[in-house]
This record gives C-alpha cells, structure tokens and sequence, in this order.
C-alpha cells in the first residue's frame, strides 16, 4: 500500500505566505496608527540640515523655552517662515519643541529626551557656543505621544564654551 502524499505547489505555497504576511502588516499598521508610545527627535527638514533654515526661529514667544505644539494649525502658524517642512500626525501626536537663545553663536546642539521618575519626562539639551558675540536662537524638537503634558517635562540647558561650562559672569 502506497502512503498518502499531497503534492503542493510550490508557487501556491509562495503565493499564500506572502498574502498572510500583507494582512498581519495591513492589520499591525492600523494599530500603529491610532496611538504611538516612543519619543522621536523631529527632524526640521528631509536631510536634517538646511542652510536656508538655520538659524530655525519659531515665531514664539521669547520667555518660551518649551512649548507642546498641538494641532496642524498651530505648527503652520508657528513655522510659517519655514514651510514645507516635516509633516506630523497630530491626530495621534504632538511636537514639544524647546528653544532659547544663546549669547554666543551656535557650534553644536546635542539633545536627549528620557523619560524619569513618577511619570516626568527630562529634555537634556547641550548648547555648545563659539567665540562669536552674536545673540543666536536654537530649536530642538521632538515627537511624543499626546499624552505627555507639559507639566510633566523638565528642562535642562548647558551652555559650553568649548569644553568647558559657560558661565555669565552674573
């Protein structure tokens, strides 16, 4: 007696993975899509640098060193000097951007957004100035879920001149 053998093709083998897999990414990007749980730097432009764009200055005001950007409006309102830029799903996101200005030019900007204790989060930005006396305006930004409040974000600024802390002479 012969065993029973099923001889399967194998392109409808083929065929049949590569549909299931398509409908586990169609179903996993809809979930994606309704909520988002990671902290992501914003990058200003496609390439992260654009000549034309540095120095960024946001039309906010000055005594504002953090602000949550909402909505599509207030992001098109805010940088308007400066679009296209970036788009943001502000359905399931907002922006939290931190500026200041330096009292020096701007050589390097280094920052990171973790999050703490008690459910506060803490921007670490490090301002690395130059030698040049000019007043200079800088923006980091970040993308964060909608359900981070501002009054659960501290910030902390260094300024460096060189290697070493800027210190104002106050």
């Amino acid at each position: 007696m012969k065993p029973f053998l099923i001889r399967i093709e194998p392109m409808k083998i083929i065929v049949t993975l590569l549909l299931l897999s398509w409908a586990l990414v169609a179903c996993n990007k809809d979930d994606e899509e309704s909520s988002i749980t990671e902290i992501s730097e914003y990058v200003f432009t496609e390439n992260g640098y654009n000549a034309e764009l540095s120095p960024l200055t946001p039309q906010i005001s000055t005594d504002s060193v953090i602000t949550i950007v909402k909505s599509k409006n207030d992001f098109n309102q805010i940088f308007s000097s400066y679009l296209p830029l970036n788009p943001i799903n502000f359905s399931i996101s907002n922006m939290l951007l931190v500026s200041d200005s330096a009292p020096y030019g701007v050589v390097d900007i280094k920052s990171e957004m973790k999050e703490g204790e008690n459910g506060k989060y803490v921007v670490t930005v490090d301002v690395t100035m130059g030698m040049t006396c000019a007043l200079e305006q800088w923006s980091v930004a970040y993308v964060i879920p909608k359900t981070i409040e501002l009054e659960n974000v501290d910030v902390q600024v260094n300024y460096w001149q060189g290697s070493e802390p800027y210190c104002s002479g106050e």
